[in-house]
């Protein structure tokens, strides 16, 4: 009964802490993935401009 108890404890303990951090984790992941894309977008857009400008003399 005694050990029963302890890992129905230990199993609440372990979500209580763990699926706020997941959730924390996934959101921070996802934006960061966001700027990151956001940012080599604008850098390759920059580059491309270069290289049409480049190509066709202007």
């Amino acid at each position: 009964m005694k050990a029963k108890n302890t890992l129905i404890a230990s199993i609440v303990t372990a979500c209580v802490i763990c699926i706020p951090f997941t959730l924390w984790f996934f959101n921070f992941s996802t934006r960061r993935g966001r700027d990151i894309l956001t940012e080599r977008h604008e850098r390759g857009a920059a580059n491309g401009d270069m290289g049409i400008s480049k190509i066709h003399g202007v």
